[in-house]
């Protein structure tokens, strides 16, 4: 099984393989990223599993409005094993003198430290203060997001506008959906594979899910409805 993710740059390659291979991959998880898809692209992401991080104080991108957008878009679209953890900001022991060293103007783009360090936003490793909790109203980031009543609503500026966006869900803990930590999460997340029809495929060959897939789009056929004969002449 193969596992996509990325951060920042990285997250908004991870939609753009999404976009291009959207049945190769087990589960993604994008982290910080985004990028415009377009309806019949989100429907073709509609069973895969994926897990979203982002801070809601991340002014790179528009970020926040992003993975929100895909979040809604991905969930209308009858995703059900689909999670996003919002953080209300990134904060990390040390971030002074990383930020001083490297000339950084703002840590809220650096919410995957969490994901790389096994953050469970249960109180375990940052006593989860960073987490933003929607059982809690409060207004935060100068105002540009704000939980009320158990919704989040963000702001962000196109262009000369100011626009909002209301997330259609929940924000999460890794706990909430079974799982100490988000990477515990990656790590379970099988997507199913077609039925294999045939009997001389083993299940566990490299190529036994691209047969089955490649049976299923009808772009082949075995010699009977039950063998394959892999390792015959082509």
């Amino acid at each position: 099984r193969v596992y996509i993710g990325g951060c920042s740059y990285g997250g908004m390659g991870t939609w753009q393989m999404l976009r291009n291979y959207p049945d190769y991959f087990a589960a993604a998880y994008p982290i910080c990223g985004s990028i415009d898809l377009t309806e019949a692209e989100i429907k073709s992401l509609a069973d895969l599993p994926i897990y979203m991080t982002v801070s809601s104080g991340d002014t790179i991108f528009r970020f926040p409005y992003g993975m929100i957008d895909l979040y809604n878009q991905l969930k209308a679209a009858g995703n059900e094993n689909l999670h996003i953890t919002i953080f209300e900001h990134s904060e990390f022991e040390g971030q002074d003198a990383f930020i001083a060293e490297r000339g950084l103007g703002a840590l809220d783009h650096w919410s995957w430290v969490y994901v790389h360090n096994n953050y469970d936003a249960k109180g375990d490793d940052y006593d989860g203060k960073n987490y933003l909790d929607l059982s809690k109203d409060g207004t935060y980031n100068d105002g540009r997001t704000v939980v009320k009543d158990g919704v989040l609503t963000y702001t962000y500026m196109d262009g000369e506008t100011e626009k909002s966006i209301t997330l259609n869900g929940k924000s999460e803990r890794p706990a909430d959906a079974g799982y100490d930590t988000i990477k515990e999460w990656i790590a379970a997340q099988v997507k199913a594979a077609p039925a294999q029809p045939f009997t001389d495929v083993p299940e566990d060959a490299w190529y036994a899910t691209h047969v089955a897939r490649a049976v299923k789009l009808g772009i082949v056929n075995g010699r009977t409805t039950t063998t394959f004969v892999p390792n015959a002449m082509v």
